[in-house]
């Protein structure tokens, strides 16, 4: 397997080596190198010096007692500028990162010496996971967790690189696994961006139809656009324009995603330029001469109002229904969060109005 995992490494680009930092051992190898050599890297502090003896050794309650006494959690532990919270995620202290991400005085912006953030440094190690059987460190329960308290990726590199590797080397369980964690947990639009783009990228190195892979990354799109702020349909519409730009092997699987992006990106309020309608029409002329028809017509009052109370958002949708002092109707609720536009998909596309 050692042989295995150097010639797995060797495939990554020098750049991508430079700019983030990749798992090159074992986790248990590196978490026992880190175990018998942190004594060079111990802050001359002692309360410091406690914390990360905690993190290393996975000691939940000797790392509550430190927060307790209120310790700077975003300290650097050590010299590749690691915070507890980013060296618990590298080794893949599951529980330790609960709690720390709980912590109101726990920076989830801080980044190691190589500019990677949290949700990188998981992302990586989660794909070494797949191709290191024995270890027995859920990486993708990390990954949700960071997912589902709206972590964001910092370092293009560290996506760029499990996504291209895991193409290269037809690893369609790992882009299918991130894809469902993702349907499941994310609300990050950087997250939603990055991703598209790599696989957009990237697709030549790919050997096979990549159909599955961008129709079951669709519906991380519409989640998103059910879900999104005013503010946030901008990166998200724009970054639909990946799967038109991509590579479908059967023409009618790329129309028919197309087909409902377009619906939904509509329901959400959004408006078509006329570039973005040119854009459309290389890919589909009939949902483009559509698209020119709904900017055309007068919407109804009912889509107004969703539209404009959408637009005032700055949080999500789901979340800004908790904040009335009344309960929202659910029929209402519904609406807002386009719960209709899925039996809009089913018909004739120039009898849908809004």
């Amino acid at each position: 397997m050692g042989n295995n995992t150097s010639q797995w490494y060797s495939c990554v680009p020098k750049h991508v080596l430079t700019s983030c930092t990749l798992p090159t051992e074992p986790p248990w190898q590196e978490q026992q190198s880190l175990n018998n050599n942190h004594k060079q890297h111990i802050p001359s502090d002692q309360a410091t010096d406690n914390l990360l003896q905690a993190i290393v050794m996975d000691d939940c309650s000797e790392l509550q007692q430190l927060m307790d006494t209120n310790i700077d959690l975003n300290i650097p532990l050590n010299d590749n500028n690691e915070t507890a919270l980013i060296l618990a995620v590298r080794l893949g202290h599951t529980n330790q990162v609960k709690t720390l991400i709980n912590q109101p005085s726990c920076d989830k912006n801080k980044l190691n010496i190589k500019n990677c953030s949290t949700f990188d440094i998981a992302l990586i190690y989660a794909y070494n996971q797949c191709t290191e059987v024995e270890d027995n460190v859920n990486y993708w329960e990390i990954i949700k967790i960071l997912m589902s308290t709206s972590f964001d990726p910092i370092c293009k590199d560290a996506m760029l690189y499990v996504v291209r590797t895991a193409l290269k080397y037809g690893n369609t369980d790992f882009i299918n696994q991130l894809s469902e964690i993702a349907i499941k947990y994310c609300t990050s639009c950087k997250f939603h961006e990055l991703l598209l783009l790599q696989l957009h990228r990237h697709q030549p190195v790919f050997e096979g139809p990549m159909d599955d892979i961008f129709t079951t990354l669709s519906k991380f799109t519409i989640k998103l656009l059910c879900e999104c702020s005013g503010s946030e349909l901008v990166p998200i519409v724009n970054s639909m324009k990946y799967y038109l730009e991509s590579h479908w092997h059967d023409k009618q699987n790329k129309l028919h995603v197309s087909k409902k992006l377009a619906l939904y990106a509509t329901a959400s309020g959004w408006h078509w330029s006329t570039q973005y309608i040119d854009y459309i029409s290389r890919v589909d002329p009939y949902l483009s001469s559509w698209c020119v028809m709904t900017s055309k017509t007068v919407p109804s009052l009912h889509h107004l109002c969703r539209c404009a109370y959408r637009k005032t958002l700055t949080c999500s949708v789901s979340i800004s229904f908790e904040k009335f002092p009344q309960a929202i109707p659910r029929v209402i609720q519904e609406y807002i969060c386009l719960k209709d536009v899925e039996l809009l998909c089913r018909k004739n596309l120039q009898s849908i109005t809004f």
